[in-house]
Formats: structure tokens, C-alpha cells, sequence
């Protein structure tokens, strides 16, 4: 049998250790990383430190510089674009982090409060925002009620206005969430996919499919 393989996406995720008595657990946590300077091979990462909040690495600097944030923060997504940091919490703020550690944060002016579970992801010139929704809370955490209730809403980067505006279809591209790297191709680059579908795996469990009719 001949089969191609070729490479769709990169993800970045950290790696270390916590204690806690009398146990010492490992914790995987995503990452952001951008290219500052490729010629001198310059970079950045934002992440969360363990028992603290979330960081910035720069290589320039060689020590990470914890981000003063009034309230806890704890990321679902990661993204860099036109040279900077965007990163969403559990709450829907939007976190915007610069080279040089300037930041800001805004709420999109849609509400989300039948939001579940959300992702960023780089799709060719834009930046999604994909929420997985449910009217109720309690339909989520039930394998075989949340497989029939849910629902996504896409949302696209506006940077001008700080804000996510809703969006229809995903310009015939196939997005694929998962919790560690999610990433989005043309439907024309890889055989199987429809346009504007979102392959996702079920917390983890198995890989599904919902295409935007």
C-alpha cells in the first residue's frame, strides 16, 4: 500500500513536575512560542508557571517574568499573530501580550455564557475563536447527552475593534481541535474532509465530526 505523509501543524507544550504529599505528578501544559528575531534566533513563550500564574519567556532576557494580571488565569487557548500573543481563559477574556510585555485584555460584546469549552487556532491570515456550546451546563459533562446537544459557534479576530465577530462558514477550510494543537488546512490539501468542517476529539476520548451545513 503507498501512503504520503506530510506535516500540518506544530505545537508547543510544557513539561515538569508537581509535588504535592506525598505524590509527585506530571503536568503537560500548552504553550505559546513566537520567533522574535530568526536570525539571531530570538524567541518568546507564554505559559503558565507552576503554582503561578502565567509567564513570559524571553530568550533575550534568558528568565521568565510572570505577567501582572489582576485576576486568575487559567489559558484554553494560545495563539501568536502579527507579532504578539493572544490567549483566551476559562472566563472568555481575551489576553493580548506584546515583546514588550505590555498587555491587555477585552471581553468580545457578544455574551458566552452557554460556552463550554473553547480553542484558538491560526487559519490561514485570520485568528478563530471556536466555542463549543450547550444550552445547559449539565448536558456537557454527560458523554451521551453531550454528543447530541452541542454545538459550535466560530468566531473571527478583530483587531481594530478588540472583539470576536461570528462567522458562517470557515473559507472552505477544515478545522481540527484538540487539547494540545489545533490547527485548520483547505479541505483541497488533504482527501476525506469536507469544506468547513471541525473534526475534534471528545475531551480527549474520541475523534468526531460536525460539518457547518
Amino acid at each position: 500500500m503507498e501512503c504520503q505523509v506530510f506535516e500540518l501543524a506544530q505545537e508547543h507544550v510544557a513539561c515538569y513536575s508537581e509535588w504535592s504529599e506525598p505524590c509527585e505528578g506530571k503536568v503537560e501544559r500548552r504553550i505559546g512560542f513566537m520567533s522574535l528575531n530568526a536570525e539571531n534566533n530570538e524567541f518568546m513563550v507564554l505559559g503558565r508557571l507552576p503554582f503561578k500564574g502565567p509567564a513570559v519567556y524571553r530568550s533575550i532576557d534568558g528568565r521568565w517574568t510572570e505577567l501582572q494580571i489582576t485576576q486568575p488565569v487559567s489559558f484554553e487557548g494560545i495563539v501568536s499573530y502579527k507579532s504578539k500573543f493572544y490567549a483566551i481563559d476559562l472566563t472568555g477574556r481575551t489576553i493580548v501580550v506584546e515583546p514588550t510585555l505590555q498587555l491587555h485584555t477585552f471581553q468580545r460584546s457578544r455574551p458566552s455564557y452557554k460556552t463550554r469549552k473553547r480553542w484558538l487556532l491560526n487559519s490561514g491570515d485570520k485568528v478563530l475563536l471556536v466555542e463549543m456550546c450547550t444550552e445547559r451546563r449539565a448536558d456537557f459533562f454527560i458523554p451521551n447527552i453531550r454528543e447530541k446537544k452541542i454545538w459550535f459557534e466560530v468566531s473571527e479576530l478583530d483587531v481594530e475593534r478588540n472583539d470576536w465577530n461570528q462567522v458562517e462558514d470557515v473559507d472552505d477550510r477544515v478545522l481540527f481541535l484538540e487539547q494540545y494543537c489545533s490547527f485548520s488546512c483547505l479541505a483541497t490539501e488533504i482527501q476525506g474532509f469536507r469544506a468547513n468542517s471541525i473534526i475534534f476529539s471528545d475531551l480527549g476520548v474520541n475523534p468526531v465530526r460536525c460539518t457547518a451545513e
